[in-house]
This record gives structure tokens, sequence and C-alpha cells, in this order.
């Protein structure tokens, strides 16, 4: 197995990437033609570990509803079904509200495309990493990384193709986990823009870090900063920022949906 610390030219900055966090610098988004090596942390949240007991899950998933209203100000709230137990009222008018509108022509359409982006819940992949830079050179302090949908399920899928024809553990495996390298390229149009390279180099996470489980884990989801609310002041929201004739339609005076 291999360890960073033998590897000549490569170090691991934990302690700038922990002070970038506690000064809320979480998103480390690179520039054009710019590389890192990252070695992902697993995720250990209740669905990726204490329910299924998996080892060496990569993202969380964040959801948020943008475009509401509370006592006249513009608010993002969290969605309620990705990070609470209560069935999440914006969701439920979203759905029941598509339900209603025609789609036979590209106009229709649009116009639900339209509704759903402005109405329905925007989702974010994260991760949580090391990032290895050489020697010498400008440390990036992150704890959160954040990856498009499509980039979250390519890294996932090769985790499982690897693990399925070679046996290897999880990319994010706290032992036996490996580096991977994230980086974009220049002049490409945002579909190819970013790409993942499997290292093939391991480490143990321990060995580079001993107090990760300790310090980091589960960092990021509290430092994403989301705004979670009960359901009750959901429905509040909601009936403010769609108006009470709106909202009637949809929800009874108790708030259950119609």
């Amino acid at each position: 197995m291999g360890n960073l610390k033998n590897l000549p030219g490569l170090e691991v900055d934990v302690d700038s990437a922990l002070d970038a966090t506690k000064k809320k610098k979480l998103f480390f988004d690179l520039s054009a033609g710019q590389k890192v090596t990252l070695r992902f942390l697993p995720h250990f949240s209740k669905s990726a570990w204490k329910e299924s007991g998996r080892i060496g899950a990569i993202f969380f998933k964040s959801a948020q509803h943008f475009r509401l209203k509370d006592e006249g100000d513009s608010k993002i709230f969290a969605c309620l079904n990705q990070h609470t137990d209560e069935k999440c009222p914006v969701c439920q008018y979203v759905a029941a509200k598509i339900a209603t509108m025609p789609d036979g022509s590209k106009a229709e359409k649009q116009a639900i495309d339209d509704f759903r982006f402005a109405m329905g819940a925007s989702e974010q992949y994260h991760a949580q990493a090391l990032v290895v830079v050489a020697k010498g050179a400008p440390v990036e302090g992150v704890s959160i990384l954040r990856f498009t949908s499509a980039k979250a399920n390519e890294l996932a899928q090769m985790q499982k193709e690897e693990k399925e024809m070679l046996g290897t553990p999880p990319m994010a495996h706290p032992i036996e986990g490996q580096f991977i390298k994230y980086g974009v390229n220049e002049g490409q149009s945002k579909a190819k823009r970013y790409t993942v390279e499997a290292t093939g180099i391991r480490a143990d996470l321990s060995s580079l870090y001993p107090d990760w489980y300790e310090e980091m884990r589960d960092l990021g989801p509290q430092l994403l900063g989301l705004k979670i609310i009960t359901r009750k002041e959901m429905l509040a929201s909601l009936l403010e920022t769609i108006g009470p004739q709106e909202f009637e339609k949809f929800f009874t005076k108790d708030g259950d949906p119609k």
C-alpha cells in the first residue's frame, strides 16, 4: 500500500484545509487548466454508514429551494425531503402544479421546465477530500468539493467498475482508498471540461492525518450552512411566496396536500 509520506515531492497540508473551512471557504473551484490530486474521505452519514453499513461512500447530496419568501425577504431553505424526515411542501406543490400544466407543445414543455427550475429543489453533490500538493507550492485549503451530478455519477461509476473488475476497495475507503486526479480543461464545452483520473496510488487516511476521523468526519454537511426549517415554517414561506389563492388550490387549511 502506498504511503504519501514516502512519495517524494508530495505532502498533505490538512491544517490549511481545516483552517479554510473554519473561515467558511468551503468550495474548491479549479481554474481552467488546473489539476489537483485528491484523497477522498468517506462520508459517514446515516444513509451511507449507520443504516446500510457501506464503507467508502464519497458523496453527500444537498438540496435547496431558492426564491422563497419570509416576511418580505427572499430566502433559501433546505429541502425537507432531503434533509429531514418531514415531507417538503414545496416539492409537493411543484409536483401537484406540474400535474395540472399542459405539456403538448414545445412552449408548454418549456414553461414546465422554467417552473421546475424556479421552484424545485436545486441539488448538488459534495465530497470531503485532502488536497495533495507539490512541496513548496501554495496550499489550497479545502474540505468540501462541489461537483455536478454528471461528474458525481462518473466518479461513482469508476469506483463501481474498478471494484467489479479488480476487486479493489472503493476510492474513498478509509484504509485502502486511492488518490484521484481532478482537473479542468481549457476551451472545452461544459460537459467535457472536468476530468477525473485514477492514479492507482493508495494510502491509509490515518497515515496521512491520524485525527481525520475525529476532526473531519461529517464536517462537510455541518459547514454547508444549510437553513433547515420545520414543515410548518416551510408552509408559511410557501404561502407567502405563491399567495393565498394559489396556495388554497393545493393545500388544506391544515397544510395537507389536497
